[in-house]
C-alpha cells in the first residue's frame, strides 16, 4: 500500500494513518473490531424465517407476472396484417357468393318450357316440404333462414302450387 494511505478505525469512527507495513495502528490491516449486540435465539431464527416468507411472496408474485407475459401470444405486425387481409378477403368472398346465389335465383324462371315447375320437391324428415330448382340450385323452404333471400322465401307458396310434371290425363302430341 501507499505510504500516505489511511485506514478507517471503525470502533471510533475516525481515520487512522497506516504504518509502513500497511497495517492500521493496532496491526489489524485496517479492520477495526465491532462489538455485536447480543441477539437471542428467537431473534436469529425469526428474522430469517420472516425474510424467507417475504422472499417467497416476492418470488411468487414475480413468477406470476413472468408466466402471464409468457402466455401472451407474440406480437407480429406482419402476421396480424396477413390475418386481417385474409379475414377481409373471406368476408368479401362470402358476400359475393350470397349475392350471386340471390341474383341467380332472381334471374331464373324455375320453370320448364312446358310451363311445369323445375323445382324438385320432397318432404323432409322434419315434415316440411322443401324444393331445389334444377336450373339454379336455389333452395325453397318454408323456413326463412334456409332460403338465400327474402324474395325466395316469399315465392315459396307461389312456386309450390305450380305442377312439377304434366298431367296424367292429358296427351301431349309433339309436332
Amino acid at each position: 500500500m501507499a505510504k500516505n494511505a489511511t485506514a478507517v478505525d471503525v470502533t471510533e469512527g475516525r481515520f487512522a494513518p497506516l504504518n509502513a507495513a500497511g497495517d492500521g495502528p493496532d496491526g489489524d490491516l485496517g479492520r477495526g473490531h465491532i462489538d455485536e449486540p447480543s441477539v437471542s435465539l428467537e431473534q436469529t431464527t425469526t428474522v430469517p424465517l420472516n425474510f424467507f416468507v417475504e422472499l417467497l411472496a416476492t418470488f411468487q408474485a414475480s413468477m406470476k407476472g413472468i408466466i402471464e407475459e409468457i402466455r401472451k401470444p407474440p406480437h407480429d405486425p406482419i402476421k396480424e396484417a396477413q390475418m386481417k387481409r385474409a379475414k377481409d378477403t373471406k368476408e368479401q368472398a362470402e358476400k359475393f357468393f350470397w349475392e350471386s346465389l340471390s341474383n341467380r335465383a332472381k334471374n331464373c324462371t324455375h320453370g320448364r318450357e312446358d310451363m311445369t315447375s323445375a323445382i324438385a320437391w320432397a318432404q323432409q324428415s322434419d315434415g316440411k316440404i322443401r324444393g331445389a330448382c334444377q336450373h339454379c340450385q336455389t333452395l325453397f323452404s318454408p323456413v326463412r333462414e334456409e332460403c338465400v333471400s327474402q324474395e325466395v322465401f316469399d315465392r315459396y307458396a307461389q312456386v309450390r302450387r305450380i305442377p312439377t310434371q304434366r298431367g296424367s290425363g292429358v296427351l301431349y302430341i309433339n309436332s
